[in-house]
């Protein structure tokens, strides 16, 4: 009953459907290190829990693809 299209994975052979399904994940591990990494500096800062001396340390890719996959395994 109307609504959008319940397939988002395109039609095609095994090998493209594994690419497509690659490169969305790297997409979101790419956007979850990034907004990490842009963000969260600033936020702790307006709330005063970092000192100046401290640095934020920042996320690495490889604790951004756990952090991907644990979400995508929580909230699905």
């Amino acid at each position: 009953m109307g609504g959008s299209t319940k397939k988002f994975i395109p039609e095609g052979n095994s090998v493209q459907i594994f690419l497509f399904i690659f490169v969305i994940f790297f997409i979101k591990v790419y956007l979850v290190q990034f907004s990490y990494n842009y963000v969260s500096p600033k936020l702790m800062a307006d709330f005063g829990n970092v000192s100046r001396d401290k640095q934020l340390e920042p996320m690495s890719f490889t604790q951004s693809i756990f952090l991907v996959i644990l979400a995508n395994n929580l909230f699905r």
